[in-house]
């Protein structure tokens, strides 16, 4: 009888640790997967009178997985503002290492502004150190804050290499701005 209490107590012991490491490894893992290495926002002055904000940070760096829907996967905020008219910007996302695996036609990113499609592509034509063009010379509002938001994701709807998970990439954000046109006053 007394082999049987201990076989018990060693049997729920070895469960409640496996639970344990399972818990704590499933909430650990989660926290890793997608993480931005800058967890504060990054401010950028792209001319005296405007200001664009990566939430966040600039860079995007982790390990993907497939999801359903863009919604799922990783989700970069920028915001951008002026004070002048006329100030314009453009944003780049610069490939600072993206592995062979993921130069695929379902690893994709689009950018919205808003609830808006402005544009998206895959990674499948990319190389590292590739600068793509998210937006070109947008004029910034004045009268407002513009919000763009940029996804990336594995489309899940689709079958994917099996090579593809646990790939990590590597990516940073960037832009460039110009002031607004100069209006001379003549006396």
């Amino acid at each position: 009888m007394f082999m049987i209490n201990n076989k018990k107590k060693i049997i729920l012991s070895l469960i409640g640790m496996f639970l344990f490491v399972v818990m704590f490894g499933t909430g650990t893992y989660a926290w890793f997967k997608w993480r931005s290495t800058a967890e504060q926002n990054v401010n950028v002055n792209l001319t005296a009178s405007s200001t664009i904000t990566f939430i966040g940070g600039t860079d995007i760096v982790g390990e993907l997985e497939p999801v359903l829907n863009k919604e799922n996967g990783t989700l970069k905020k920028i915001e951008i503002t002026s004070d002048t008219p006329g100030n314009r910007f453009s944003l780049y996302m610069k490939i600072n290492s993206l592995p062979d695996e993921l130069k695929s036609s379902t690893f994709l990113w689009a950018i919205y502004k808003g609830d808006e499609y402005i544009d998206g592509d895959s990674f499948e034509n990319y190389n590292n150190n590739d600068n793509i063009v998210l937006l070109n010379d947008v004029q910034i509002s004045s009268e407002s804050k513009d919000e763009y938001n940029i996804y990336y994701w594995i489309d899940g709807s689709v079958v994917n290499n099996n090579n593809m998970m646990n790939k990590t990439v590597n990516l940073s954000l960037y832009a460039t701005g110009s002031s607004g046109i100069v209006n001379e006053i003549e006396e």
